[in-house]
């Protein structure tokens, strides 16, 4: 029999994860639907319906679901070098969701590695440029972190409009209506988050600009959009040490045993 072609998928829940979720079912024998938990993050369980929906049409054999805790990677992110950070970059420190994500990606690789896992996976979409986890050119940097541990990152979503991936999913009798994104009841089937607001709070503040009505081609998002890929980048040197001293130990502990 042929190695199975297995892929973690980074999953909130919501209809861009599950859609990609879906669409990776083409490619991949087996896809670990992965949810992360911590502090600062509520209803994570809310990720169980769409999951369920997903193991309903593909089947539980090749569709899994489970939660990691990364409350460890978060912190070590956030305030291990916070002082520092913050004579260096300022009130950039803030940019809750890019380090955030990035420690979700630390957690991911970990597991990866232990998993013997070659691909990775989020619902990433261009019309979430704001968020820096989702900025064209901070995924770039993540595809080659991933890829300096032998990995593959993929965003399968990414160009796809969003409204069409409520039509594709209803279509599959995945979810039952249309227009749940953007809607409050987005909330009901993804975790809620009571920091995202750090972030909206520091590009309102940089740029001068109501978020919601902020373009990316304003010369302050582009002076604020270059601090924060510096930023971002020194955090993924960062993961990068990190990962290397997990495997590191890893192998020194294999020998010793």
């Amino acid at each position: 029999m042929a190695p199975q072609k297995e892929i973690v998928h980074l999953f909130s829940g919501g209809t861009d994860s599950t859609y990609a979720a879906a669409s990776l079912t083409g490619i991949f024998d087996k896809i670990n639907l992965v949810t992360y938990q911590r502090f600062g993050f509520t209803y994570t369980e809310n990720s169980k319906i769409n999951a369920k929906n997903l193991m309903n049409k593909y089947g539980e054999s090749r569709i899994t679901h489970s939660f990691i805790n990364y409350d460890r990677e978060f912190k070590i992110l956030s305030f291990k070098n916070h002082l520092s950070d913050f004579f260096k970059y300022g009130f950039y420190v803030l940019i809750n969701c890019g380090v955030c994500k990035l420690a979700m990606d630390w957690r991911t690789i970990i597991y990866c590695i232990d998993h013997n896992i070659k691909y990775v996976s989020t619902g990433a979409g261009k019309e979430m440029a704001f968020d820096p986890s989702q900025d064209i050119e901070v995924i770039s940097g993540v595809r080659n972190l991933y890829a300096s541990f032998g990995i593959q990152y993929f965003t399968p979503i990414f160009d796809t409009a969003y409204d069409q991936r409520d039509v594709e999913l209803l279509k599959l009798g995945i979810i039952k209506r249309l227009g749940i994104k953007w809607s409050p009841d987005t909330w009901d089937y993804q975790p809620h988050c009571c920091q995202e607001y750090m972030n909206i709070f520091l590009i309102g503040h940089v740029c001068r600009y109501n978020p919601r009505t902020l373009k990316l081609t304003d010369e302050r998002y582009l002076e604020f959009h270059k601090k924060m890929c510096e930023f971002h980048q020194a955090k993924r040197e960062e993961v990068k040490r990190y990962v290397q001293e997990y495997i590191d130990h890893k192998s020194k502990n294999k020998i010793s045993t």
